[in-house]
């Protein structure tokens, strides 16, 4: 089972490099209190994930929270 993981690892690394790599070229290019919050948007996408591949139920304060979040997004945008 061990080379099996080998690929998630690749993967695992892959992706918090180049998630690395996004975050400093956004911080290069706009101001930090723009960048900041976009990255601390995770759970709407973990909300997507969940209730897509986990088959979790999406509930009115999920939702509102997912709203929320957009809502603070696109304050902080302009």
């Amino acid at each position: 089972a061990p080379p099996r993981l080998l690929p998630l690892a690749l993967g695992g690394l892959l992706g918090a490099f180049l998630g690395q790599w996004a975050y400093f070229n956004a911080i290069r290019n706009a101001d930090a209190s723009q960048v900041v919050p976009f990255t601390a948007s995770y759970p709407i996408v973990a909300l997507v994930f969940a209730a897509v591949i986990l088959r979790e139920p999406v509930t009115v304060s999920k939702v509102l929270g997912t709203l929320l979040i957009l809502a603070g997004l696109v304050l902080v945008r302009h």
